[in-house]
């Protein structure tokens, strides 16, 4: 059940536009609250996970772009390259692992970090034509998220990360337990690494 990660969220276009309605928490563990809302009417929906770390940014931030440990927490992650790193952006090549009758998926994104004054933004594109297409692999071409780091005087770490996306290939009722169960479970794993990151130093 684990290759399913992001699968939903990977084969459905992805993009942030139009009205927005008030988020609904579908589900809360004791580490994660994970919530939905439409945005352009019906057309598309964005999740979010909201949580805390004892971490601080540049900690958080070697988590989500050292491959070695984003293929630790970012279950079902295949392989995940970075090219063109600098100290505020990057590009992340992803290629996931999907169950079969789907056809392999491999993402491009760019990241950027932006200092702002009280929280540091990474907003993530997509980048689909930065490296040749590979046979029998499909390329996602619409993908934008970002994450949201807002570090406490405590040195706790709020972190929101949002992603949306609009048709998907299988109902809802099919889509959502399992792309909440693998959220959570990234997250939850992103956590310890992040934790483990701040242990370390």
């Amino acid at each position: 059940m684990k290759q399913f990660v992001f699968l939903i969220l990977l084969i459905s276009n992805c993009s942030y536009a139009g009205e927005t309605s008030n988020w609904q928490t579908a589900r809360e563990t004791e580490q994660l609250k994970l919530q939905y809302r439409w945005i352009d009417s019906i057309d598309t929906r964005e999740v979010r996970i909201l949580f805390s770390v004892n971490a601080n940014h540049n900690q958080i931030i070697n988590c989500i772009r050292d491959p070695q440990l984003a293929k630790q927490w970012a279950v079902g992650v295949k392989d995940y390259r970075i090219y063109d790193m600098s100290p505020d952006k990057w590009i992340a090549y992803s290629l996931y692992k999907i169950p079969k009758p789907f056809a392999a998926q491999d993402l491009i994104t760019r990241y950027k970090i932006v200092n702002e004054s009280s929280e540091v933004k990474i907003t993530i594109t997509a980048l689909p034509d930065y490296l040749e297409r590979i046979s029998g692999v499909n390329r996602q071409q619409n993908y934008s998220g970002k994450w949201i780091l807002k570090e406490t005087q405590n040195g706790i770490t709020q972190i929101q990360y949002s992603i949306s996306y609009t048709k998907p290939l299988v109902p809802r009722f099919m889509q959502d337990p399992i792309t909440q169960r693998v959220l959570i479970r990234s997250f939850e794993e992103f956590i310890k690494l992040s934790e483990n990151e701040k242990a370390e130093k």
